[in-house]
């Protein structure tokens, strides 16, 4: 039970929640993403369905619209119409898993879908936005841009990450760091080190990398060890703190991850200035 605790979190983001109202309504008043008009005499108002179905339940049990529970309402009650496929606008397809949504949702969570819908999508409801992510990621991210909560655990956190670059989801990529920070040890630092640099995480190279210095002999012949790039392997083998005094396991550890991948492998070896480094390294 312990284990398990450690390795997944429900993250809970109440910021995203109060940025969600403000969102809305700044779309609401440039009239974007709009799909339904309320008239009174000659006022024309645009407004979403989605919020106006929502609002009339939830104006129910609260007095202010700026009230904190009309919010939490708010966000509980356009989670209910997405789960129920009620007044959506546009398809999202993953393989062969699609989830409706409501585009001023999408646009409102994510920088990405803004700009997909200002360039061209029209307002039919079979306009379907194909990404290429793992349907469950998908499904995840669309669940956290409707209620600002999250599963995250060591083994989904990587897709995430690479989802979160793709759709331009800062904050939930900054909460997906956090997490990882607390998770950092010896069975994922090299993996962690790796997607750190590739989505230009800030905080998690550091920790990896000192873990990775530190236990260097441990990890040297591990499977994760093996996935790093040349450029990753041959900085960590030249840093003055990596904690071997034995050239030998440096050699052999690099002949193993060259034969990892002899093709590719071997040539950025050559090419990077390892060799004039530990001239007893052979590759051939």
């Amino acid at each position: 039970m312990a284990t398990a605790s450690k390795k997944v979190k429900l993250f809970v983001d109440a910021r995203y929640q109060n940025e969600f109202m403000k969102n809305v309504h700044k779309l609401h008043q440039k009239e974007e993403f709009t799909d339904v008009t309320l008239q009174s005499g000659d006022v024309q108002i645009q407004c979403h369905r989605v919020v106006l179905a929502v609002g009339t339940t939830a104006s129910k049990k609260v007095k202010l619209f700026v009230d904190a529970r009309y919010q939490n309402e708010f966000m509980k009650n356009v989670h209910k119409l997405h789960q129920k496929e009620e007044f959506t606008d546009v398809t999202l397809q993953s393989g062969d898993v699609q989830i409706q949504c409501h585009r001023v949702v999408l646009a409102v969570g994510s920088d990405y879908f803004k700009a997909i819908f200002r360039c061209g999508l029209q307002k039919n409801a079979s306009d379907t936005v194909e990404l290429t992510m793992e349907p469950e990621i998908l499904s995840s991210i669309v669940d956290y841009m409707y209620t600002g909560d999250i599963e995250l655990t060591v083994d989904n956190v990587g897709s995430l990450v690479k989802a979160c670059d793709i759709l331009q989801l800062d904050a939930l990529k900054d909460r997906c760091e956090d997490f990882m920070m607390t998770q950092v040890d010896v069975t994922n630092c090299c993996r962690f080190y790796s997607l750190s640099q590739l989505y230009q995480l800030h905080k998690v190279p550091r920790k990896a990398k000192g873990l990775m210095l530190t236990e260097f002999k441990t990890l040297a012949f591990s499977d994760q060890f093996k996935e790093l790039s040349s450029s990753e392997l041959i900085d960590l083998i030249k840093d003055d703190d990596v904690n071997v005094d034995d050239e030998d396991i440096v050699v052999q550890c690099v002949l193993d991850w060259v034969h990892h991948d002899a093709v590719q492998r071997k040539s950025s070896l050559r090419g990077s200035g390892f060799l004039s480094v530990h001239p007893s390294t052979c590759v051939t």
